[in-house]
């Protein structure tokens, strides 16, 4: 009987035993899958933000180069057209030429006159009955002369914002974020430059005849 009931305690250890290592093991376990499933979270979190930083940052790029390159080259029109309105005005020639007018500043500022391209506008209006003197002579230089040159300015401003983007549109990283942005919005050869027929010439001819004068 004693040894019966001996055997029988002894079972009940043995499976209480068995049942509690069986708990440890689970219990570790668990431990383990909770601690493989935290991990790939925080990492999912952390690419996470990186993705939506680095979206952020390069959809805010796009944006503003974008927009610094129309407002720069609306900005070289806008000179273009103030140049042609204030040799209007120096010259008091009628509005109604204004069209003509701009044509033919537009064609001074890509240089299609050379040296001459202040003469060329003098000519111009003198054709239009109008009686240039020394004075008005010097001031449509002058105008025509600053004009140009803020032009060209305007034109490099575009050519500089022009070429840093297109560098970031480029690049593997900047250039992965900005198409997953959905740049480029603009089609940039919309925003070429207007070259100057006188320095084309300068570099086929290896010769630099200077600008007008």
């Amino acid at each position: 009987m004693l040894a019966y009931q001996g055997c029988k305690a002894y079972n009940v250890i043995v499976g209480l035993k068995l049942k509690l290592e069986k708990e440890i093991i689970m219990t570790t376990g668990t431990k383990i899958v909770v601690g493989v499933l935290a991990s790939v979270l925080m990492l999912a979190i952390t690419i996470g933000g990186i993705a939506f930083s680095a979206y952020s940052s390069y959809h805010d790029l796009g944006n503003r180069t974008e927009s610094l390159i129309q407002a720069e080259y609306q900005r070289s029109q806008n000179v273009m057209s103030q140049t042609a309105t204030t040799v209007m005005d120096v010259a008091k020639i009628a509005d109604n030429y204004a069209e003509q007018v701009h044509e033919l500043v537009e064609a001074t500022m890509q240089g299609r006159y050379g040296e001459d391209g202040s003469e060329a506008v003098v000519q111009w209006i003198q054709e239009q009955n109008v009686t240039v003197d020394s004075e008005m002579y010097r001031d449509i230089s002058r105008v025509v002369q600053s004009g140009r040159q803020d032009f060209a300015n305007a034109q490099n401003r575009v050519i500089d914002v022009k070429r840093s983007y297109q560098t970031n549109l480029g690049g593997l990283w900047s250039g992965f974020w900005l198409n997953v942005a959905g740049y480029p919005k603009i089609n940039l050869d919309d925003y070429n430059i207007i070259l100057d027929a006188t320095t084309t010439e300068k570099f086929e001819t290896g010769v630099d005849s200077g600008f007008i004068q």
